[in-house]
Formats: C-alpha cells, sequence, structure tokens
C-alpha cells in the first residue's frame, strides 16, 4: 500500500479490521461516501450503506490508489 496520510489510513485499516464503529469515526460528522455514484452523506447514512454492503457483508480487503485531487467547484469532505 502506497504512503498514505494517517486520516486515509485510519480509515483503510477499519475497513480491512471490518471496524465498522472506527471506520465511522475515521470519517468527519458531514463525511461523504461516494460509492459508484451513490452518496451517503453522515454517519447514519454511511453507516447504513455500510451494513448493507460493506463492512457488513465483510469485505474481503479495501484497496486505494493513492492520488492527489483538487476541486476548486466542489469541496469534499474528507477523512479525520
Amino acid at each position: 500500500m502506497p504512503d498514505l496520510p494517517p486520516p486515509v489510513a485510519r480509515l483503510v485499516d477499519a475497513a480491512n479490521a471490518n471496524d465498522t464503529d472506527a471506520f465511522l469515526a475515521a470519517l468527519t460528522p458531514d463525511g461523504v461516501v461516494d460509492d459508484w455514484g451513490r452518496e451517503f452523506r453522515g454517519p447514519d447514512a454511511v453507516r447504513g450503506w455500510s451494513d448493507a454492503e460493506f463492512i457488513g457483508v465483510r469485505v474481503s480487503r479495501m484497496t486505494i490508489r493513492a492520488r492527489r485531487w483538487i476541486s476548486s467547484s466542489r469541496s469534499r469532505s474528507t477523512p479525520s
């Protein structure tokens, strides 16, 4: 895995450990998960998505390709 910023690494580690609480704790309160265009905003929506389609169904491993993206027209919440 590439060297990731600590907040992103915590998110990936929590997902790979199947730890929903740690996964949610790694997000900001207004964090957004974008799953192929479907957006889940805030901890309740993210937990519902995760329980049904991600950690709750025991993903085998979360991988990430690190890339830097900057958007001046749209702000995104980042992991905390």
